[in-house]
Parts: structure tokens; sequence; C-alpha cells
């Protein structure tokens, strides 16, 4: 299931910017769970969540946030409404990007948490 790029290339890069610092928050994060334990896990899964959503919104050329809106953004920089069918397969669209996004994020901090345990 594929849908429309619904964001321009400024958004593409903006959320490839959103990853990179998501990312290297969670690899931050990763030690210091390691070192303190407890509720850091929560963070961990949390930055995990945020750098693999952001990594698919920029892979995809997909925005979350816009198509719950019901909006593209075209490649001029115009904003538009969705509506109809579009508007429908931008939501299973969603749908798939967060599930797939959970997964990795679960698959994440399950290795964080193991390493930890083992440690």
């Amino acid at each position: 299931m594929a849908a429309t790029c619904n964001i321009d290339h400024v958004e593409i890069a903006r959320r490839r910017a959103l990853a990179v610092a998501s990312g290297l928050t969670l690899l931050l994060l990763i030690p210091l769970y390691l070192y303190f334990g407890g509720v850091l896990i929560a963070a961990v899964f949390l930055f995990a969540f945020l750098t693999v959503i952001n990594y698919l919104q920029a892979r995809r050329r997909f925005c979350v946030a816009f198509a719950i809106a019901g909006i593209r953004n075209d490649q001029g920089g115009k904003v538009e409404r969705v509506l109809g069918s579009e508007k429908q397969q931008q939501r299973a669209f969603i749908m798939k990007m967060v599930i797939d996004s959970l997964v990795a994020a679960v698959v994440i901090t399950t290795v964080v948490f193991l390493v930890g345990v083992v440690i």
C-alpha cells in the first residue's frame, strides 16, 4: 500500500533533521539507561519511536501530521486539502507507518533492555 507524496523537499529535509536529532538523543540515552536503569527505558522507547517515524516520513515522503490534518504540501510549497478516496488511503497509510514505527521501537527497546539485564 503506497500513498502519494504529501510533502515537498523542504518538509522532507525537516523530517530527516528530526530523525537525526532524535537518533542522536537516543544514542545518548542508551548508556544512561544502561548505567542508571529504571524509568529511562521509557525515554529510550520514546526516542526510538520518534527516530523511526521521522526516518520513515522522510524516506516515504509522507507526513503523518499532514495526512491527519487532511492536507498535502505540493512541490511548489502550496498547501491544499485532500478529499475523498485519497484521504481514506492516507489514513490507512498512517496506520501502517505508526505500526511499523511501534514495532521497530519495541525491538530497539527490547534489545537495549536485554543488554541492560546482561550487563
